[in-house]
């Protein structure tokens, strides 16, 4: 699922990722996940989504901010990120709603 606002620039994407290192830990699944954006990495954070593992990863070009959250189950991945041209993620209008998509998240079994 994705949502865009032209106005911004901004894009807020919440994906079902493929489980690459099923029957890992899931640290050692957060450690491969956060690589699989090869921009600079300049942040991560180390967070718990409801009963789930997660890690808050920022990555930036010069005109290009992008922080995404992947969440590890014992079943599946998902991300959660958002991503700016030209204005810091925390300026952006729409990021106190990427911020309460990010809080809200749980995980069904």
């Amino acid at each position: 699922m994705s949502f865009f606002n032209p106005d911004t620039g901004t894009s807020i994407i919440v994906s079902s990722l493929t489980d690459a290192l099923r029957g890992r830990s899931i640290n050692d699944r957060l450690a491969y996940l956060k690589q699989t954006n090869l921009n600079p990495q300049t942040r991560e954070t180390p967070i718990r989504l409801g009963n789930s593992m997660a890690l808050t990863v920022r990555n930036e070009q010069p005109d290009l901010q992008m922080e995404a959250t992947y969440v590890v189950t014992e079943s599946a991945h998902f991300q959660i990120g958002v991503s700016s041209f030209h204005w810091t993620i925390e300026q952006l209008t729409d990021y106190p709603a990427y911020r309460h998509l990010l809080e809200s998240f749980t995980v069904s079994k």
